[in-house]
């Protein structure tokens, strides 16, 4: 029996921000881990492959589609495998540096490859090796929910893609069918669909990215739609065939069928928590419907010294999010210095080109929350940089405290949104006011500017208003 202070299941952000949390205090630690490698989804399906190829899928896009007129585009001339193969070296690469050795300095933290299963009350069965933890870690992450449709069953397991497959494909699929229009369907039509393949999104919802604001929503599939994607919006998935080598899905349109035919179908609908194999029977522990754990703000479950954190629990399934919740679940139980995390100001961003990115609240919310609101929505066109750079196909809106004049949301699609958002972001974490912002000197010209522009907008006419005004 191998007795420790702390066992942590899984091997992704919020399992590492936990070891990592545990090392720095002191205390002994296992880590268990079992299904993809070390650094869970992020590094290896999710996070780092993904934006690889974005940027590749880019570069391949540009030469083909200039942004200055004078510009004469260039012929297709990549090899798929080679990127691929590219991507899996950069993976590697990140896996090794940010998880693999940094484990090793870790010398509190012993590392186990076997799948973890609860045996009862701290009372841990990995492999062969029976564990005893004063404190355990539920960090197992999650997985894409599996379409539940007739005919399903029939396909072949490599017609049927989520990230995992689609990321380790070697050749390109001739065509595509995208179910779902969040941030993983729309960053995977986006990046097949430059490198080559014919797209169809399939979304069963009314827009795309419902998590943010209509206006955002709009400016996306437009963009999408202009690349040559095809949208399909309220389209619910009804049944699915084989008819030679094509995958046939018959999905109903507003009330009508349609059939749309491709030779691969990837599937982006959600996520399930990764909680099945772990017998929380034995130690009284429930999920919800999905597989997720309910915990409380300090990452505490319903069961005695029983922690959960990341991707299991919930939304958002976020790295940076799991990472945090990982350090706040071993800080609650052994450190008398609390951590919390303030999930209202959390940026996040979808690396389609252009960016999304949106920290806070939509309008929707705030509505909700103190049943008044006040927004300004501005198109790119009114930020210099944008059009210097003629970029100007995105939108952003901002969202305040009509009193106050405090930040509570921001929301973007433009050039390098990932990297701007972070200017919002900190707003409203330290509840800063339009005002705050407009008095800040902004560097000109830069796309960071949407920001002040927007806030400029609450308080005076931008359509004639001069650079730098403020």
């Amino acid at each position: 029996m191998k007795k420790v202070d702390l066992a942590i299941i899984g091997g992704g952000g919020a399992a590492f921000a936990a070891a990592s949390k545990a090392n720095d205090l002191g205390v002994s630690a296992v880590l268990i881990n079992k299904g993809l490698p070390m650094g869970g989804t992020c590094v290896n399906v999710g996070c780092v492959p993904s934006k690889f190829l974005l940027e590749a899928g880019s570069d391949i896009w540009r030469a083909l589609h200039p942004r200055f007129n004078s510009l004469s585009p260039r012929e297709r001339h990549e090899s798929f495998k080679e990127i691929m193969k590219e991507k899996a070296e950069v993976v590697q690469r990140n896996r090794l540096a940010k998880y693999t050795n940094v484990l090793n300095h870790y010398k509190k933290v012993e590392y186990i490859e076997e799948r973890a299963k609860f045996e009862g009350p701290g009372l841990i069965r990995a492999g062969e090796v029976s564990i005893e933890a004063k404190f355990i870690v539920i960090a197992t992450g999650s997985s894409g929910a599996a379409l539940q449709i007739p005919g399903i069953e029939m396909l072949e397991r490599s017609d049927v893609l989520t990230n995992i497959e689609a990321f380790e494909l070697e050749t390109l699929p001739k065509n595509m069918i995208v179910i779902g229009g969040g941030p993983t369907g729309l960053e995977v039509a986006q990046i097949f669909h430059r490198f080559g393949s014919e797209v169809i999104v399939v979304q069963r919802r009314n827009r795309l990215l419902p998590i943010t604001e209509p206006e955002i929503s709009d400016a996306i599939t437009k963009n999408l739609e202009a690349e040559g994607i095809k949208i399909h919006l309220n389209s619910q998935p009804v049944k699915v065939r084989k008819d030679g080598r094509d995958i046939v899905l018959t999905v109903n349109t507003n009330g009508k069928e349609q059939e749309h035919r491709a030779e691969k179908l990837f599937v982006a609908i959600g996520v399930r928590g990764n909680t099945e194999d772990l017998n929380l029977e034995a130690i009284g522990l429930s999920t919800d419907g999905k597989g997720f754990i309910e915990v409380d703000e300090n990452m505490r479950t319903k069961a005695k010294n029983i922690y959960a954190a990341g991707d299991v629990t919930g939304a958002p399934w976020l790295e940076t999010v799991a990472a945090r919740e990982g350090a706040i679940a071993v800080a609650s139980a052994f450190d008398s210095k609390p951590i919390s995390i303030n999930y209202d100001a959390i940026p996040a961003a979808v690396f389609i080109e252009p960016q999304v990115a949106i920290a806070g609240i939509t309008e929707e919310e705030l509505m909700r929350r103190i049943g008044k609101c006040s927004c300004r929505t501005v198109p790119l066109s009114f930020v210099p940089k944008a059009d210097i750079t003629n970029q100007t196909n995105g939108v952003a809106k901002m969202v305040i405290h009509p009193d106050t004049k405090k930040i509570v949301g921001f929301h973007l699609v433009g050039p390098n949104a990932a990297e701007v958002i972070h200017e919002a972001a900190l707003a409203i974490q330290h509840g800063l006011t339009i005002h705050d912002i407009i008095n800040l000197v902004h560097v000109f010209p830069s796309y960071s500017e949407v920001i002040k522009i927007t806030a400029q907008a609450f308080t005076r006419d931008i359509q004639n208003m001069s650079c730098c005004v403020e």
